[in-house]
């Protein structure tokens, strides 16, 4: 009884199937070319060089690739397409040379090689085909340059010291020996100190020589300590008047004796620099005085300098640092 309810249903399924089925085979083709042409429609195309990146086992290496690099077409949504054109790691072609071949080959190129894009098609690789030579593997030690310096601290000067000062290559014998012949140096990822106030550490990344996939490094990475020293300098600040502040209680008049001294400022380059040394006024107190004798004059009275309060100074230096206060006169009951 079961079985016979199981073939009635698989009959009426293939009944249904078999009725009008030219207009069912037509529906489908129609729903298929709508379906295809939407997607044409809303998708979009982006060009990129895409590297070759070799990957190959045993006693051989690549020792050279041409080209390169290929231009890959990729074609799907636009948030796709945005998110490649973003993506930090970009995509590459990962090939599998033949590694008991000492020489030339040529390698056909698929999407199926294309790695790091993600929900996107291959319209077009162009050239299709690279050719790879191949030769015997080697390691040799290089050094590592001084990794260059990206952008401007705020302020101060760059320092740096890193670590390792070296790095082992492994690849192709032929190219290790061109390089180590004209004393080649391996080079590092910038180190950005753009608008940097303090010293501070970062790792940076091995480059490939020649921008080419064709050697392990090892290691990849190498430790930078980015020291922002800040530049001492001096300023001179030449025969300013001393200024003298009295008391209202006391209508005996002073001046300053010498009337003109020379101040030092010291502290940051930029800071000196922003000084504007027409702001800067010396004073004396004349409210420390203690007359000696009899002669009228007073004691060595201390000087103070006041800047603007938009500038910094490390220190200030007063030559002389005081002086006496003679008097002048009694000031009128009429004068402020």
């Amino acid at each position: 009884m079961k079985m016979e309810r199981i073939r009635e249903h698989i009959q009426s399924v293939i009944d249904w199937v078999l009725n009008d089925w030219i207009w069912k085979v037509i529906s489908a083709l129609v729903a298929m070319l709508i379906f295809f042409s939407v997607r044409e429609t809303v998708s979009h195309t982006y060009m990129v060089p895409v590297a070759i990146e070799p990957e190959i086992q045993g006693n051989m290496a690549v020792e050279a690739i041409e080209p390169a690099t290929v231009n890959v077409t990729f074609r799907g949504a636009a948030v796709d397409i945005q998110r490649l054109q973003l993506a930090v790691d970009k995509p590459v072609i990962s090939i599998h040379p033949t590694d008991t071949a000492e020489g030339g080959q040529d390698i056909r190129l698929s999407a199926r090689n294309i790695k790091g894009a993600p929900n996107l098609r291959v319209d077009s690789i162009d050239p299709p085909v690279v050719n790879v030579q191949m030769d015997q593997q080697d390691d040799v030690e290089f050094p590592v340059a001084e990794p260059p310096v990206k952008g401007r601290p705020l302020r101060g000067t760059v320092h740096l010291d890193y670590s390792p000062k070296t790095v082992r290559l492994r690849g192709a014998q032929r190219s290790l020996e061109k390089m180590r012949d004209s004393s080649q140096m391996i080079t590092t990822e910038p180190v950005d100190v753009d608008g940097r106030v303090q010293s501070f550490k970062k790792t940076v990344k091995i480059l490939s020589p020649g921008g080419l996939r064709l050697w392990e490094i090892s290691p990849s990475e190498v430790q930078v300590d980015i020291s922002i020293q800040q530049q001492e300098a001096e300023r001179v600040a030449s025969n300013l008047w001393v200024n003298v502040v009295q008391s209202k209680r006391d209508d005996m008049r002073y001046r300053a004796d010498p009337l003109f001294v020379n101040v030092k400022f010291k502290g940051r380059s930029d800071a000196l620099e922003a000084l504007d040394l027409a702001e800067v006024r010396v004073y004396a107190e004349e409210t420390e005085r203690l007359i000696n004798g009899g002669s009228g004059i007073t004691n060595r009275v201390p000087l103070r300098v006041m800047i603007p309060v938009t500038n910094s100074v490390d220190s200030i230096t007063l030559d002389p640092d005081s002086v006496l206060l003679v008097p002048v006169g009694k000031q009128s009951p009429f004068q402020e």
